[in-house]
């Protein structure tokens, strides 16, 4: 990992760590150019190697680190390090940014998976007699990474990972709703994630947006024209959104919702990428003549509450059927009235 050099001379006994630097990193090559009073050279992370890399100029390294070290580090700078969501082994982790690589190509949200540990080759190399650093703490992983470690990192090693998606967002509308709100709240309570309450649905997007909830819980979907707003903007912005949909309070089942959106929150993307890969039937012609009366509608006399829920009665049909032209049409529509 990087770390400035100034926060590893603060480590009194950091000679006993026996720690090396990354051979890799320019910032102690750069070192080796000096022309005058060159410095030994050395891949031990000592006091006296410190010093004389601070006295020329050398601000921050990369080391070689281990939990141990890393613990050392955060005492004295909490600041460097990110929260980690949690531990998994590094081919799950990939397995789960490849997903994201796929995503992010269709989705105005682009999700990333962070390595929280430095990860090291399987076997020592004959020539330095040590593992080389393969992924650095603090890399985005991504399949470029995976193609150049695959057959030198083992999958099975567990290491701490930030998934850039945290947290549950929640958006209720309307005062007689209120009940439904508090009990949801109620049952949130007991999870260790950050809750985002949306007050209306321009909040609601805009929180979406800059703090990448993992999940998203609307209130009376099926009546309230604002939580439809929501879900519309949302999954235009992103199509792979997890959601929940509540339109009384889950209070009278509470064991069952509260597995519900622990299912829902934890669960992977698979399910999103197979239903892209899946060839949609055709929109029977009764249905598509309603929306084409709905879209005429529109264009002779434009309502965004009549287009929300034309908009939103197609991305229910486009669940099961093709919906692209309408679709197609209806954003034309929107564009000239908005």
């Amino acid at each position: 990992m990087i770390v400035p050099v100034s926060i590893l001379l603060q480590i009194d006994d950091i000679d006993s760590y026996y720690i090396t630097f990354n051979r890799k990193d320019p910032h102690i090559a750069a070192i080796y150019n000096i022309a005058e009073g060159r410095i030994e050279k050395s891949i031990m992370v000592t006091q006296d190697y410190l010093n004389q890399l601070h006295g020329r100029g050398v601000t921050r390294v990369s080391i070689n680190s281990n939990r141990k070290i890393q613990d050392a580090i955060k005492a004295k700078a909490p600041h460097l390090f990110e929260q980690p969501t949690g531990m998994r082994g590094v081919g799950e982790l990939f397995m789960w940014s490849n997903e994201y690589e796929i995503m992010n190509m269709k989705s105005n949200k682009k999700r990333y998976v962070k390595i929280l540990d430095d990860i090291f080759s399987n076997e020592i190399n004959i020539v330095s007699g040590e593992k080389e650093m393969m992924i650095e703490y603090g890399t985005l992983l991504s399949s470029k990474i995976l193609s150049r470690v695959k057959k030198t990192v083992d999958p099975t090693q567990q290491v701490f990972y930030k998934d850039s998606e945290e947290g549950v967002l929640v958006f209720v509308p309307d005062v007689k709703n209120f009940k439904m709100k508090v009990d949801l709240f109620a049952i949130l309570s007991t999870f260790d994630f950050a809750i985002y309450d949306a007050n209306n649905s321009r909040e609601a997007v805009n929180i979406y947006k800059q703090k990448f909830p993992k999940l998203v819980i609307l209130g009376n979907l099926g009546g309230s024209i604002e939580s439809k707003m929501v879900f519309l903007e949302i999954e235009e912005y992103d199509p792979f959104v997890k959601k929940l949909n509540y339109d009384e309070s889950p209070a009278t089942n509470r064991k069952f919702e509260t597995e519900r959106i622990r299912t829902s929150y934890y669960s992977g993307y698979t399910k999103f990428l197979d239903i892209e890969k899946k060839s949609k039937e055709s929109l029977p012609e009764e249905i598509k003549n309603t929306v084409f009366e709905s879209i005429q509608k529109l264009q002779k006399s434009w309502s965004l509450e009549q287009y929300t829920e034309t908009a939103y009665a197609v991305k229910q049909f486009g669940r099961v059927f093709n919906v692209s032209s309408l679709w197609h049409i209806l954003q034309n529509v929107k564009r000239r009235y908005t």
